[in-house]
């Protein structure tokens, strides 16, 4: 049972009423302690807290409304949920008991089974309320030390409302994607559902990020007005965001002509492994790279004020972070998947270990590489794009390859761009990268001080 450890008091002037309710809910598992009026009630309220109080309205000496309006001046007893047992439906009473904050009203003779399924549902609305109430306390304190902290720096204050803003903006983005997914396939729509939905969910999250970035900056930007001058704008702007908006549809073009490979070459079920196992190195890769993330804002600081030395130390820092939280991720989730699967008795499997240990490889490369990357980019230039899109063209045929003349099955998917990007990518802007911060990347990481 849920609550088998909460305490009620239930009062009622009637000794029959008392012993009846009083053992159906002990029944239940809850325990029980009884009072005949308002006023021996307030003498048990001195001994214990109860979790819930039941009271009849109508009881001499002090009867439920006066007994309501004492343990509600009580700051101690002020959040226990009340219920009202009353044998008079009349509005005044009801309307009275409402303006003390009574939760229910039960009208005798009282049904066993509503009385449990109100106690239930009181209970459980009261644990949430408290839960609620301990997050928000957690929350409101861990942001007060934050700010605290960041506080000395006047470039990185608030940072953490911004990046909970951040968060917020995603994660509505994502149920608009599912909901409006889900709406679309139910109205016949089929499979242009889900890019209709995630296109509308972009959309929305994009202009509440705008007003959210208004918000931070606490003025409208000026709006250039000289046709010249928007000329040169965009001419600043627009190479550099067409590349990474091209190497951003070429890595999802490259993701989905993999799983369409993995489904026609080697079945649905076979599909369904690759997916989890991808899914799964996506969320470790997805909270490791967050510790690098958070530190962007201030590395482009740095980097438009020729502090290489004060980048240096934030990515030595971050980047090992990030691979340690990846490392423990995955070795968490490799040896507990399998069998989390089978105790959840679900019908999903993920690949064997021994390729699944070649995927995190796989994804912690390319995790670092995305991290050079954006460094590159703050130098306002693009130079990978040719050589990552190149690398996803020879992932996949080097993965078809694989699948026609070995017997590798999944692992080829999993070896074919491991082996694509180690050719190239993965060493090459590393390298450059590390020039950029007048080091060299193995110096940076394995270096007992980042300069």
């Amino acid at each position: 049972m849920p609550f088998q450890t909460k305490q009620i008091l239930l009062v009622d002037d009637s000794d029959d009423i008392r012993q009846m309710l009083g053992r159906t809910l002990e029944l239940a598992h809850y325990t029980v302690h009884l009072a005949d009026n308002g006023l021996s009630a307030l003498k048990v309220l001195q001994k214990i807290t109860p979790d819930i109080i039941i009271s009849d309205v109508n009881m001499p000496e002090m009867n439920g409304i006066e007994f309501c309006k004492a343990v509600r001046q009580n700051t101690a007893w002020l959040a226990i949920p009340f219920i009202f047992l009353t044998g008079n439906t009349a509005n005044e009473n009801i309307h009275m008991g409402r303006q003390l904050g009574v939760e229910d009203y039960l009208t005798k003779p009282i049904d066993p089974k509503e009385l449990l399924a109100i106690v239930n549902a009181r209970l459980l609305r009261a644990a949430q309320v408290q839960v609620a109430q301990m997050d928000l306390a957690y929350f409101e304190t861990v942001n007060v030390l934050a700010n605290t902290i960041e506080g000395r720096d006047p470039y990185t204050y608030g940072h953490v409302e911004r990046v909970a803003t951040y968060a917020r903006l995603n994660f509505i983005a994502y149920l608009l994607k599912l909901a409006g997914s889900a709406a679309l396939l139910w109205l016949g729509v089929g499979l242009l559902s889900v890019p209709l939905a995630g296109l509308a969910a972009v959309l929305v999250q994009r202009t509440l990020a705008r007003r959210a970035c208004l918000a931070c900056l606490g003025a409208p930007p000026p709006t250039p007005t000289d046709p010249a001058l928007c000329r040169v704008l965009i001419g600043r702007l627009w190479p550099n965001a067409s590349r990474i908006g091209f190497l951003g549809v070429g890595s999802y073009l490259g993701g989905q002509a993999m799983a369409f490979l993995c489904l026609t070459t080697l079945g649905l079920a076979a599909n369904a492994q690759y997916g989890l196992s991808l899914q799964i190195m996506s969320v470790a890769q997805g909270m490791a790279v967050v510790w690098i993330q958070v530190k962007w804002p201030a590395i482009a600081r740095l980097r438009t004020q020729g502090d290489f030395a004060g980048i240096r130390a934030i990515l030595r820092q971050r980047l090992w972070l990030s691979v340690a939280t990846f490392g423990l991720l995955v070795a968490v989730a490799i040896p507990l998947a399998p069998p989390l699967l089978r105790w959840l008795n679900t019908d999903k499997a993920v690949m064997p270990a021994a390729w699944l240990c070649v995927m995190a490889v796989h994804t912690l490369l390319e995790m670092h590489l995305s991290v050079w990357g954006m460094l590159i980019y703050t130098d306002n230039r693009v130079p990978y794009l040719r050589p990552l899109l190149l690398a996803n063209g020879a992932s996949l045929g080097l993965a078809i390859g694989l699948l026609h003349f070995t017997g590798l099955g999944l692992g080829a998917l999993v070896l074919a761009p491991l082996l694509a990007g180690g050719a190239f990518n993965y060493w090459h802007w590393p390298r450059v990268g590390g020039g950029l911060l007048q080091t060299s990347c193995s110096r940076l990481l394995f270096a007992r001080r980042a300069d």
